[in-house]
């Protein structure tokens, strides 16, 4: 972690995979953490205002396709802002909250594959409320928030939330979360040159 907070893992074991190619421009790390679609999760001390502009980055490799609804990759454990698994496309899905309770997703259309990595990236602009999720660099999906953005009530989970809700099956690395909004030249460079932005990064993992 890049923070103080280094994270509590909870079931989760360290995957000896080989790095992907996608990794390798990133961080060369020759390890991940393999999460069981049970009870595997980690949890942080890390928490991000979810009304101001934020981002986030991990690495998903999934095990399998059949998911949990809404199976949660990178969130908060309070408000499910952040990264999911979404049932209707099969694919990823980046979900925010108004204070009215509805929900806004930034969703692949692609769905996943076992076995195959990507990187995904979500970015939310407070001044537009406009969401986007990038899969290796690329834009493949957008949505605008109304109302008033929900702000984040609780801390940042990995692989599910803390009371083992929604597991995610499937392995996951190289997690980071900003108090910024990524631009798309930024997201570009981190996944093509593993140029990993400064400015603003609360964790990585």
């Amino acid at each position: 972690s890049s923070s103080s907070d280094d994270g509590t893992i909870s079931g989760a074991t360290w995957s000896t995979d080989t790095p992907s190619k996608a990794r390798k421009a990133v961080r060369d790390d020759k390890a991940s953490l393999s999460f069981d679609g049970s009870d595997d999760y980690v949890s942080t001390t890390v928490d991000v205002d979810t009304t101001a502009d934020f981002s986030g980055s991990v690495e998903v490799t999934p095990s399998s396709t059949t998911q949990i609804n809404d199976a949660v990759i990178m969130t908060d454990t309070g408000n499910d802002i952040g990264l999911h698994y979404s049932p209707t496309t099969k694919g990823i899905s980046f979900v925010h909250w108004n204070e009215a309770l509805t929900k806004f997703l930034a969703s692949d259309s692609i769905p996943i594959v076992v076995g195959k990595t990507h990187i995904y990236t979500y970015t939310y602009v407070s001044a537009t409320k406009v969401m986007t999720l990038y899969r290796d660099g690329m834009v493949v999906g957008t949505d605008t928030l109304t109302g008033t953005p929900k702000q984040n009530a609780n801390t940042i989970d990995i692989g599910a939330t803390s009371g083992e809700a929604r597991p995610f099956n499937g392995i996951i690395n190289n997690a980071r979360v900003w108090s910024a909004a990524l631009t798309a030249t930024e997201v570009s460079d981190m996944y093509l040159k593993g140029k990993v932005p400064q400015t603003g990064l609360l964790f990585e993992y």
